[in-house]
């Protein structure tokens, strides 16, 4: 009897997730069907964003992180890519039967998606919408879905040191090392100082490389001279970089070595990233 039971219990749960596979092919089907690109959001590998001829933007996504390529390497902020994204819900519902130049000649702002082509073009002074290209169909959608393209590169960076698929799990600096084992408890080796520090330290600190954001983001190369200090970051997705960390009068300078910007920081927040110890003050 009681084997039956488990027999029973294991049938529903297969049936339950073959229910909710199909559920979501349904989804998927639906997605593709309603919109004007038939395109998925979470099947998206690609990015062209190109304004007129101010600037021409190319991204690619990695796991979950989204890329800038061109015209130079940096992390993509991800909400700034939602908002891009938007743009597969157009619905093909809002193709007009119209012609006209509605001002795609040249289009304001041309995006690719995956090698789909949206263009933008005027806007409808009586309906306050505007004209959109896609898949050589006519549009007229609300304003916000070109509203939310970004009208300079720096608007689409990550102020975000690390990505939200980086974990780090060691830190390397010239004299130091700090690591996580496998019970996730951090320790520290050859670090120089009289008092030790704490695993719960550690982690508040590994932590705190992964929450700072930078005040601001430059698009410049490294100062001139050696850095303050580098510090090479080991991830549990097996990547790593290199920070090269300068500091002047307004705080610091962090440089990932696969990156071409540089990152603001505060002196506190520097400090803090740079040196464990200023993190056990405030705890």
């Amino acid at each position: 009897m009681r084997s039956r039971l488990i027999l029973n219990l294991i049938l529903v749960a297969v049936l339950g997730l073959l229910g909710g596979y199909l559920l979501l092919g349904e989804d998927k089907k639906q997605e593709v069907a309603q919109s004007a690109l038939g395109l998925v959001k979470s099947d998206v590998q690609t990015l062209e964003l190109q304004k007129s001829d101010e600037f021409t933007l190319k991204l690619f996504r990695e796991d979950s992180t989204w890329n800038l390529s061109d015209p130079f390497r940096a992390r993509a902020n991800q909400e700034a890519i939602k908002l891009i994204l938007d743009l597969i819900s157009i619905s093909e519902q809002n193709t007009i039967n119209a012609t006209g130049d509605f001002g795609f000649n040249p289009p304001t702002y041309t995006v690719k998606i995956d090698g789909q082509v949206i263009e933008f073009g005027s806007i409808n002074e009586v309906t306050n919408e505007q004209y959109v290209r896609a898949n050589g169909d006519t549009l007229l959608v609300k304003t916000h879905y070109g509203y939310n393209l970004p009208y300079e590169v720096m608007m689409i960076l990550d102020r975000k040191i690390l990505s939200r698929d980086e974990y780090p799990t060691r830190f390397i600096s010239k004299n130091w090392a700090a690591e996580k084992n496998d019970e996730n408890t951090w320790s520290l080796v050859g670090y120089s100082s009289n008092k030790p520090i704490n695993a719960s330290v550690l982690q508040v600190w590994a932590a705190e490389w992964r929450t700072t954001a930078a005040t601001k983001i430059l698009r410049s190369l490294a100062p001139d001279g050696e850095p303050l200090q580098t510090i090479q970051i080991e991830f549990s997705n097996d990547s790593s970089t290199t920070f090269s960390i300068y500091a002047d009068q307004d705080g610091y300078l962090l440089k990932r070595s696969d990156e071409d910007v540089m990152y603001r920081v505060g002196r506190d927040a520097g400090n803090r990233l740079i040196d464990p110890r200023e993190v056990g003050k405030t705890l």
